[in-house]
C-alpha cells in the first residue's frame, strides 16, 4: 500500500501573525522569507532562494541553524 502524500485533509501552510509581533521578534534589517506569490501580490521586490533540501549540504546547512522556539498567544481579540 502507497503512503498517502501531500498535505492532511483540513492542514494549512500558513498562519496569520500581526505585523506587532514580527517587528517585536527581528531586528532592523533582518531578512524574512516569505512565499513568491505574497511578494508579487504585494509589490514587494526580493532576491530568489535556491532550495537545495535533498542534497546533503541542504541538509546540513538547515541543521546547523538554532532551533526555531514558538509560543502560542490567544488572538481571539483580532
Amino acid at each position: 500500500m502507497r503512503k498517502k502524500q501531500g498535505k492532511t485533509k483540513g492542514a494549512t501552510s500558513f498562519v496569520s501573525v500581526s505585523l506587532g509581533v514580527l517587528n517585536e521578534t527581528f531586528r532592523e534589517g533582518a531578512l524574512i522569507l516569505v512565499s513568491r506569490k505574497f511578494a508579487e501580490t504585494n509589490g514587494i521586490q526580493g532576491e530568489r532562494v535556491a532550495t537545495s533540501t535533498g542534497s546533503k549540504q541542504g541538509r546540513e546547512e538547515m541543521q546547523s541553524h538554532a532551533p526555531i522556539e514558538f509560543k502560542s498567544e490567544d488572538v481571539s481579540d483580532f
